[in-house]
């Protein structure tokens, strides 16, 4: 059970929480929700207990001629309902306990020789970071990444490209200046692209605009790219799109995820203190 105390066994907690629940959650979605919005399907795929009558929902959403399939968590006692809870001692967020119950465990697959970009294959330790350029967190992350390398020894880690477009449209095209550099010189460079938009300047110009964003890229790695050469490359666009396929087969909803030897770290902290 992860770990923290405040979850407890299905088996010591009443039946009760659960009964009719799954119905109670569905209804209230499709009444709460705009009046335009028609449902293909709303259902509950996973559910966990938690103290007194609480228990936490994973619900799978599918719209009308929306090919997207949307996975929110929902708590509730059966009375209210709530998309955040907050445990009143510990502030632990509830929230994240749930979401890394609910994960899918990642699979050796995502282990490509395409995708590591730091130590060996065979080492003792695996992470899988899926990350978006433009993302702050993302930034940041990798910042304390570089500065702390002499604590991820014996530790591989591959990097998977997951723009948030909605809210970093420009990001697309780092993603894909980088996935061409990488073609053309093979040589990994996100731990480079991420020092160089620590800077606020750099970084903002890189936001504002898809021809500002390949130029902060040509101006680092001292290249010459086109929009046209990288939104034209037939083989760019197709890892573009697997990459962004592999987050959302893990439900990968933010910016960075990780995964620590195919288990997810929330907290972001485990490959500074593995064994």
């Amino acid at each position: 059970m992860k770990k923290l105390i405040i979850l407890i066994s299905l088996s010591f907690l009443s039946l009760s929480c659960f009964a009719n629940t799954e119905e109670k959650i569905v209804e209230f979605i499709k009444k709460s929700s705009r009046t335009d919005i028609t449902f293909d399907y709303i259902k509950v795929k996973s559910k966990l207990a938690l103290e007194k009558e609480w228990g936490a929902y994973l619900v799978e959403i599918k719209l009308k001629n929306n090919p997207k399939v949307i996975e929110d968590i929902f708590f509730t006692d059966g009375v209210y309902v709530s998309q955040s809870l907050i445990n009143i001692d510990t502030l632990t967020d509830i929230r994240l306990v749930a979401t890394e119950n609910f994960s899918k465990k990642l699979d050796t697959s995502y282990y490509k020789d395409s995708n590591l970009i730091y130590g060996e294959k065979n080492s003792k330790n695996k992470v899988v970071i899926f990350s978006d350029p433009l993302c702050p967190v993302c930034i940041s992350y990798f910042d304390t990444l570089s500065k702390n390398m002499d604590k991820i020894k014996n530790t591989a880690v591959y990097y998977y490209s997951f723009p948030l477009l909605q809210l970093h449209p420009t990001s697309e095209i780092l993603v894909k200046a980088t996935f061409l550099y990488e073609q053309m010189y093979n040589k990994k460079i996100y731990f480079d692209l991420y020092k160089k938009l620590i800077d606020k300047n750099v970084y903002q110009k890189a936001l504002s605009s898809k021809e500002n964003a390949l130029k902060v890229f040509n101006e680092t790695f001292n290249t010459k790219f086109t929009l046209d050469e990288i939104s034209m490359d037939s083989k760019i666009n197709e890892r573009f799109n697997k990459e962004i396929a592999a987050a959302e087969n893990l439900s990968v909803r933010g910016t960075p995820t990780v995964y620590f030897n195919e288990t997810p770290d929330f907290k972001r902290n485990k490959i500074f203190n593995k064994e």
